[in-house]
């Protein structure tokens, strides 16, 4: 909750002559935060309230204000313009005076304090009061001599503000104005405001009952007699001691973000890095260190898209222009025979060729190959000492038949596996030596009858 400082406060009580004008009392007050900076030029929103008996006591008149706080954090406030505040009966005190604030102008009150109205105007008194008699008025009291100053005590953390100091002694009255003229008797003015009842007199002797005069005329109004001058000042009163510090209170809210500051001077232009390993290249290389540098020669090319390994036109995600190895020899100790044989081979096929020989695919022993007509195939044996190479297979003819073939044991040289006049369409095989290891081959191959070229994929075990 922020602190509401009341440095300075007064109450200044009016009341006008006419019964029916209304009866305020003005009241100011200086606003600092919680870090005892004046609340300057700022709507506050304020409610104040009139309580009887007590600092807590019931609440005989309540209204609310939004005023602004000057240059020097002061606001000024006429309180009484509410209903009720005219039948107040000032006679059944004491009256506390309650103010709750909300410093940035709503309704919302943080700000909380209390002080009893140690006097009351003698015209709010009189209007709701009890009339007395009018006594007559008492000689003044004799001015007490003023104290000596006492010694300065040590300077404490600044307190509250303290009350204010006692009323200097009134200075010298001015000379009287000349008397004017007695004028005519005006008209009777409205009866003042009843004052309170001073103590009776002694009974004076009753003297002789003169006789009656004639009425004079009423004269005009004489002019008023030229005002006195100011007497002197009188002497300030004693300081009054410094009250004790006041508990600190509540931080205040955040005050609003303050504008951003001028930009500061650009700084020195650090170091150049080291250059870094990139060197120039053309669209779609990747890098390749040899051993001493990055060089831009890869076989692997990136167009964003997709990747090819030996092509610069991939197709497909990964699209590899030559033979395919994967993985390794599983299920033996035993090193694999030929070097080929370090993985699996995947390779496409695509034969246009009609000559006879031409290879379609083949194992380290023995090839599937073309015999040199538009759709018929053979096996050639080239280990020149024979053996045991196998070669089985299932295909499907024109007609939609399927024709199985099984070579067992061929013999070295060529022999027939399709011929031509059998209209094959498709064709799976497998073939090679069942007694060695990893010397086998698998192909799956179709053309579309009665075109001359046959497409497909080998997988192996053998570079092709």
């Amino acid at each position: 909750m922020k602190k509401f400082i009341n440095v300075f406060a007064a109450i200044l009580f009016t009341a006008s002559v006419f019964a029916q004008s209304p009866q305020k009392m003005s009241y100011q007050a200086v606003i600092r935060d919680g870090s005892g900076v004046l609340v300057s030029n700022h709507l506050v929103g304020m409610q104040i309230s009139i309580l009887q008996g007590s600092p807590t006591g019931t609440v005989v008149y309540v209204e609310t204000q939004t005023p602004t706080t000057n240059a020097n954090g002061l606001a000024t406030l006429e309180i009484g313009g509410g209903a009720g505040f005219s039948t107040i009966d000032w006679a059944t005190g004491p009256y506390y005076i309650k103010t709750e604030t909300d410093p940035i102008g709503g309704t919302t009150y943080t700000i909380t304090g209390t002080s009893q109205l140690l006097s009351v105007p003698y015209a709010l008194y009189s209007a709701n009061g009890t009339p007395g008699p009018t006594g007559p008025a008492g000689a003044d009291g004799a001015i007490g001599a003023t104290g000596p100053a006492g010694a300065d005590g040590a300077i404490g953390a600044t307190g509250a503000a303290g009350a204010d100091g006692a009323i200097g002694a009134t200075g010298t009255a001015g000379a009287d104005g000349a008397i004017g003229a007695t004028g005519a008797a005006g008209a009777d003015g409205a009866i003042g405001a009843t004052g309170a009842a001073g103590a009776d007199g002694a009974i004076g002797a009753t003297g002789p009952a003169g006789a009656d005069g004639a009425i004079g005329a009423t004269g005009s109004a004489g002019a008023d007699g030229a005002i006195g001058a100011t007497g002197p000042a009188g002497a300030d009163g004693a300081i009054g001691a410094t009250g004790p510090a006041g508990a600190d209170g509540a931080i205040g809210a955040t005050g609003p973000a303050g504008a951003d500051g001028a930009v500061g001077a650009t700084g020195a232009v650090g170091a150049t890095g080291p250059t870094g390993p990139l060197v120039a290249g053309t669209i779609g290389q990747t890098l390749r260190h040899d051993g001493t540098s990055w060089v831009a020669n890869s076989n692997i090319y990136d167009d964003g898209t997709n990747v090819g390994i030996g092509t610069t036109t991939p197709l497909a995600k990964l699209q590899v222009a030559g033979t395919i190895r994967m993985g390794s020899e599983t299920g033996t100790s035993e090193a694999p025979y030929y070097p080929a044989a370090n993985g699996l081979v995947v390779r496409r096929i695509n034969t246009t060729s009609t000559t006879a020989g031409q290879i379609v695919a083949k194992t380290d022993q023995i090839n599937l190959e073309r015999d040199g007509s538009a759709g018929g195939l053979q096996i050639n044996n080239t280990t020149g000492s024979g053996g045991y190479q196998v070669c089985n297979c299932m295909g499907i003819n024109n007609t939609g038949a399927f024709v199985g073939k099984s070579l067992n044991d061929l013999a070295d040289g060529v022999t027939p596996l399709y011929s031509d006049a059998e209209n094959m369409v498709f064709i799976h095989c497998i073939f090679g030596d069942p007694y060695w290891e990893m010397h086998s081959t698998e192909v799956n191959i179709t053309r579309e009858y009665p075109d001359y070229f046959w497409i497909g994929t080998v997988t192996s075990t053998v570079d092709q």
